[in-house]
């Protein structure tokens, strides 16, 4: 594809920008100044992630050090140690006109105001969006380069390029034909820009896909490129049917360089014609070289001759025994018939007497020989008189046809020969790709796929080498935004229970020296209510997180059920009988068998028992606990009746949810049963023949 127009100028208007912001991505420098080390990585890891260049400091100093021209936004916050992001900003506008967006937890209009004022060119309150920071930081970058670029004095026609009717603005992406404007889309802009950038270039379609998709070309891909260039032709041509602008090219060798160069197809039809020659050239050399050798043998040592005379006598002696005339053709035929011989002629004179080709007896003058003057004739006396008798028993025809099926033989192996060995690198390749493929499989996307050649074969391993590099850097994109995520709410429910302890004391002060009556009292208890909602979902948000953040537990040594739970029941009913709960352990059955367990987990999960009997159960009725046995594994089965709880009382789920990873992750498995009267948990681990200690991952 190419212009060929020298009077053709091509302009898109894509609509939307986005072409533009991924350029600018790449080459933005991005300053975030927070002192809260979480909240700055997760800004930086998704600021990365969608293709900026992120630099960090953790107060004022760092940002003033680390501001120059290479810096194209800074992110500031206002409350941090040493020198306020204020006074950050106001030192900042003295020295550069970057962009600056406030991003902090102050939230009054006064505090707007004055970071406004200060140079600040926007104000975002935490908590935020991410999508709304996103939004903001393009919104700023992209004012920002508009700008710059009418600091420097740039010319608008320094934007423009022209040919011919259309002509395109590079900065807006604006498309005019005939200072009219065209609507593209993306990929029709930039396959116009692409070719308006290089004009009279020819491009072929593979150079396109793989230029503006990043992608390696596959046959299916020639589709989806001549789609776009015919749309692209449907907006910017006089007459798409008769392009002039946008044409394409048809070169006399690209055919055959495709056959013989760069496709499997083309390789093996080289390898064929190539095997073909040489099992033509094997065959020819092989046979006429040896037919020649054999004829050189035959007329140096007289070989066909002897074994003619030796035949001749045998026939003088074979007539003579028998008395046979020249005409008794069937004792003739009988002779020559058991001995094999293909040419057998008796003639005297002129005239034939006698031929094995022929049923019957031959007239005396009724057929002529023929006059082959080659023919050695031996002179044989027959009862009716001497005759000339020519035999010949094909002995050098048996060695010629064997000389043939040894050339055509030799010729099929020199054939197959030079296609294996052209092969062969096709087939290493291959076994090669296999491996690596089956590395990957197993889930190692650490090794590389061999990309060697431009044939299908090199195009589906470039296909895979991307996919494998997509792969690792999702894994890695994905990584670090659940581990800055883990970081990020970890902190924050740590950082929940200070307040809400301090909250809770002073309640309980409140509740104890409150005089003034009930109403009062109702809403200081129902505060009271909410602080503790608070402080069970914050804890269940930690464990939450830190029982998924354990990537490996240990599990210690078997030992027996009794001793393996005893203690852990014991303080379970201890602690409910003190809430005023009745416990039944009439069925808690001991037995000799053995478990592993981890007593971190164990402990956690009990107390996350407590806590929902605490917060559900009825005190009139019974929390009845027992062991269950079976199927190679033991389990402790806790039941309580439970009350209808109301809109303040909602179960989150997160408890559940970590009884069962925990359960999961020291081989055991959760069941619960529970209906609008009664719930019940069990919990089952497998039965250990041996103690020994055991790793889990």
């Amino acid at each position: 594809m190419g212009i060929y127009d020298p009077d053709f100028s091509m302009s898109a208007n894509m609509g939307i920008c986005s072409l533009e912001d991924e350029r600018m991505k790449m080459d933005n420098h991005i300053l975030v100044v927070e002192d809260d080390a979480a909240i700055r990585e997760g800004v930086r890891i998704l600021l990365e992630g969608e293709g900026y260049i992120v630099q960090e400091a953790e107060d004022g100093y760092q940002c003033l050090k680390k501001v120059s021209d290479d810096i194209d936004l800074v992110i500031l916050d206002i409350m941090m140690p040493g020198i306020s992001g204020i006074k950050t900003c106001e030192e900042i506008r003295k020295i550069s006109h970057v962009p600056v967006l406030f991003l902090t937890a102050k939230s009054q209009e006064s505090d707007k105001l004055l970071g406004l004022m200060a140079g600040g060119d926007d104000y975002l309150v935490k908590p935020f969006s991410y999508a709304e920071l996103l939004a903001r930081v393009k919104a700023l970058l992209r004012r920002y380069h508009v700008y710059s670029q009418t600091l420097q004095g740039e010319k608008t026609k320094d934007h423009w390029i022209e040919y011919g009717k259309v002509k395109v603005n590079t900065q807006c992406n604006e498309v005019f034909r005939n200072e009219k404007e065209i609507s593209l889309r993306e990929m029709e802009y930039r396959i116009l820009l692409l070719m308006m950038e290089n004009p009279k270039k020819v491009f072929s379609v593979k150079n396109l896909y793989e230029s503006l998709w990043e992608e390696p070309f596959l046959y299916s891909s020639g589709n989806t490129v001549m789609v776009h260039i015919r749309r692209l032709r449907m907006k910017i041509e006089d007459d798409p049917q008769k392009p002039k602008m946008i044409q394409t090219v048809w070169e006399r060798d690209i055919a055959l360089d495709k056959i013989c160069g760069n496709s499997l197809t083309g390789k093996i039809i080289c390898y064929l014609m190539q095997g073909l020659l040489a099992g033509l050239l094997v065959l020819s050399v092989t046979y006429f070289g040896g037919k020649g050798l054999l004829q050189r043998f035959f007329f140096r040592t007289g070989y066909v001759y002897a074994e003619e005379t030796e035949r001749a006598e045998e026939l003088q002696e074979y007539v003579t025994q028998n008395k046979l005339s020249a005409s008794d053709y069937k004792m003739l035929k009988k002779w020559g018939t058991e001995r094999n011989i293909d040419d057998f002629t008796i003639s005297r004179g002129k005239w034939l007497l006698f031929d094995i080709s022929y049923n019957g007896k031959i007239m005396y003058g009724s057929r002529e020989i023929p006059n082959l003057t080659w023919r050695m004739y031996h002179r044989i006396s027959f009862k009716d008189g001497t005759a000339d008798v020519y035999i010949y028993e094909g002995t050098a025809d048996k060695y010629f046809n064997i000389l043939m099926v040894f050339s055509v033989v030799l010729g099929v192996a020199a054939c197959i020969g030079i296609v294996v060995s052209g092969m062969y690198e096709n087939v290493k390749y291959i076994q090669c790709l296999m491996k690596e493929v089956n590395i990957i499989s197993r889930g190692n996307l650490q090794g590389n796929v061999t990309v060697q050649g431009t044939d299908e074969i090199a195009q589906l391993a470039s296909g895979l080498e991307h996919m494998r590099q997509t792969l690792v850097k999702k894994e890695q994109i994905e990584y670090d935004l659940k581990s800055a995520q883990e970081k990020l709410v970890l902190g924050m429910s740590h950082d929940l229970r200070t307040p809400l302890t301090g909250l809770m004391a002073y309640l309980e002060i409140l509740k104890k020296q409150q005089k003034e009556g009930a109403v009062t009292q109702e809403y200081i208890n129902k505060a009271f209510d909410r602080v503790l909602q608070i402080r069970d979902l914050s804890e269940q948000m930690f464990e939450y997180f830190f029982v998924n953040s354990r990537h490996h537990i240990e599990l210690e040594p078997a030992e027996d059920i009794m001793c393996a739970f005893g203690d852990y029941l014991s303080e379970l009913c201890a602690l409910l009988e003190y809430e005023g709960f009745k416990v039944n352990t009439d069925r808690l059955e001991w037995r000799q068998i053995s478990v592993c367990i981890n007593t971190d987990f164990i402990g956690r999960i009990m107390n996350n028992i407590i806590s929902n009997i605490e917060k559900y159960g009825k005190h009139e009725n019974e929390v009845c606990i027992q062991l269950c046995y079976g199927n190679e594994e033991v389990g402790i089965s806790i039941q309580n009746s439970i009350t209808r709880f109301d809109s303040e009382h909602q179960k989150t789920g997160i408890g559940l949810q970590n009884i069962s990873i925990m359960m999961e992750q020291m081989d055991g498995r959760m069941e619960v049963n529970a209906d609008d009267l009664t719930y019940c948990i069990v919990l089952y681990f497998p039965e250990k023949k041996e103690y020994h200690k055991i790793s889990k991952v």
